[in-house]
């Protein structure tokens, strides 16, 4: 009985822990994700500038 109880505490402190990990993996692949976003919009503006100032010679 006592070992049961046991088992029980320890595969629900698993179970809490799994849900801790894949929590913290969602929301650093939600965080990369917006950080490759944003530098993919920051090399479409560093293109855009670069064109802009080739094209139109001051």
């Amino acid at each position: 009985m006592n070992k049961l109880v046991v088992w029980g505490m320890s595969s629900a402190g698993l179970c809490r822990g799994m849900a801790f990990l894949y929590i913290i993996a969602g929301m650093l692949l939600c965080v990369t994700s917006v950080i490759q976003y944003k530098l993919r919009r920051l090399k479409c503006v560093k293109a855009e500038v670069s064109y802009v100032l080739q094209n139109n010679p001051q």
